[in-house]
């Protein structure tokens, strides 16, 4: 008797068993129109307590992007009556609009039918990105992986190297790359006027990136006109003193008149240094090949200050701290807007791109997002595309 109640216990387990399993079958992919709806819905409704993008804003609400993917039956059942806090939604939601919001978080928000955004990022620029092994980072890469998630699509970056190089010339890197189709999107873009005059030549060399064939390394490719998004930050020259002179006030540049003042070769720093008061600094000025080699000597008492685009800075404490640095807080009048670009061609992503980052300016979420990277924020300025600098420029504040 015990033998037959044991097998007709576990027949009945069993007749069960592929009903359990039939509820957890992954199932295919929702159609484009689907998702959409699900996105709208969501957004309307979801959002308020599951955040935007189902990124949860700490209320208490259940994280969505930990939900199962393939447990449809929990998710109906949970929108449908309601569970903990969440009301019963059976009354307000049709059930083709339950599925649509299902389709919506069973894909994790990311479209089945959207490709990869990809975009070009320096491969050694910290705190705006750096490739880092395993573990890639960077104000530009956080930016970007915002970015890729609002449009609904995945991130794929293609490292490449421009300030390291030289010979390199960012604005032909960029429509090389972009031309090439190794990028969407090229991040951290001057937005001036002459950057974004249409190509003087018809090719540009390719730089190196990540992946590059032996044929790319001289490889020359056709390329097309450019297209900005608006401005995320403004790109900036400080001076930092040694420690030793921490004190001394610098409002001006002629405030540096007597110290040994570091600049970087080639650089703007180094152009406004020479011609600064026709000429006032320029006894005093040190020319370094590297911004490393200008804070190396400000912490061993070589020189008594630098003067240096800020992000430089912020790249040097990152990983050495501040110890013998002293930020003197000035800021110099000339700087750049810096934005994304992309070919003229893609103005629809450029539009869509716009539209995410006046949302995060319009919630304050981009100076937390330069904190998190160790980078100094300052707000872009109008208008979004400046002017070239006139050489008068370089000789005042």
């Amino acid at each position: 008797m015990r033998v037959a109640t044991f097998l007709a216990a576990a027949g009945s387990m069993l007749l069960f068993m592929p009903l359990a399993h039939a509820q957890r079958v992954p199932e295919a992919p929702p159609s484009p129109e689907q998702f959409d709806a699900g996105a709208d819905l969501f957004r309307h409704i979801c959002s308020h307590c599951h955040g935007p993008r189902m990124v949860n804003p700490g209320n208490g609400s259940f994280d969505l992007r930990k939900f199962p993917h393939d447990d449809r039956a929990r998710f109906f059942n949970s929108v449908r009556n309601g569970k903990n806090s969440m009301p019963p939604w059976k009354d307000v939601l049709h059930p083709d609009e339950i599925e649509a919001v299902w389709a919506y978080i069973r894909t994790g928000g990311v479209s089945p039918e959207q490709p990869p955004l990809t975009v070009c990022l320096q491969a050694n620029d910290p705190p705006l990105s750096f490739r880092g092994g395993e573990n890639p980072g960077g104000f530009d890469l956080a930016l970007s992986r915002i970015i890729a998630e609002r449009l609904g699509r995945t991130l794929q970056v293609q490292w490449f190297v421009s300030r390291d190089d030289p010979d390199s010339n960012l604005t032909r890197d960029a429509k090389a790359l972009l031309s090439d189709g190794r990028c969407e999107l090229l991040a951290e873009f001057p937005l001036t006027a002459g950057s974004l005059e249409p190509p003087h030549s018809p090719a540009a060399k390719l730089p190196p990136f990540d992946g590059a064939k032996p044929d790319d390394r001289n490889r020359w490719v056709p390329i097309g006109e450019l297209a900005a998004t608006d401005p995320y930050r403004l790109d900036t020259l400080t001076v930092i003193l040694s420690t030793r002179h921490a004190d001394r006030p610098i409002g001006r540049l002629s405030d540096l008149n007597g110290m040994r003042v570091g600049v970087q070769i080639a650089t703007l720093a180094d152009a406004i240094a020479m011609q600064y008061g026709d000429g006032k600094l320029i006894e005093h000025v040190v020319h370094l090949p590297d911004s490393r080699d200008l804070f190396e000597k400000l912490c061993n008492g070589d020189l008594d200050a630098a003067f240096v685009d800020t992000r430089a800075y912020d790249a040097w404490t990152s990983r050495h701290g501040s110890d013998g640095l002293a930020p003197s807080g000035y800021t110099h009048s000339l700087g750049f807007n810096m934005g994304f670009v992309a070919l003229a061609s893609h103005r629809p992503l450029v539009n869509q791109v716009d539209a995410v980052l006046s949302d995060l300016k319009a919630h304050d979420a981009i100076a937390p997002l330069a904190a998190n990277s160790g980078l100094s924020f300052i707000p872009p300025r109008s208008p979004a595309v400046l002017a070239d600098i006139h050489p008068a420029e370089l000789g005042g504040d």
